[in-house]
């Protein structure tokens, strides 16, 4: 693959399964979201909340991805991922979903709070209790 910065990361981003937010601001700025809607206690429902991981996936993806290591551009972009990484894993129950591998600690745990929406749905699907915030 050969191209500026952006455009190989949106083909690999793209490669990663994610079809919206493919370039490197519009992604980062989904999982940043992500993570401030979490620390509010997450808004909206489990579909969302499981939905809303999988940037964090697509950044594990660009993070590896041997095409991208050469661009210096790839410095600032893995410093703002452990910026937000540091604000999201204390918000983590951890080991939740043991079957994903430990590599993937955002899809392994679940947040220990959220709206009423989230507490009510992950406790009816998973038997899971995590606080309810207003």
């Amino acid at each position: 693959m050969t191209g500026d910065f952006c455009s190989v990361f949106v083909e690999v981003v793209r490669s990663s399964g994610q079809w919206r937010y493919l370039e490197p601001e519009a992604l980062m700025g989904k999982w940043e979201q992500f993570v401030a809607d979490c620390e509010r206690g997450y808004p909206y429902d489990r579909e969302d909340y499981f939905n809303d991981r999988t940037f964090r996936g697509s950044i594990e993806d660009v993070l590896n991805a041997p095409v991208l290591q050469d661009f210096s551009e790839m410095v600032v972009f893995r410093t703002r991922v452990e910026i937000i990484d540091a604000r999201f894993r204390p918000l983590l129950i951890p080991d939740v979903f043991p079957k994903f591998g430990e590599e993937e600690w955002w899809l392994r745990g679940l947040v220990r709070y959220a709206r009423r929406k989230l507490v009510s749905e992950v406790w009816e699907s998973f038997g899971v209790e995590i606080a309810e915030v207003e």
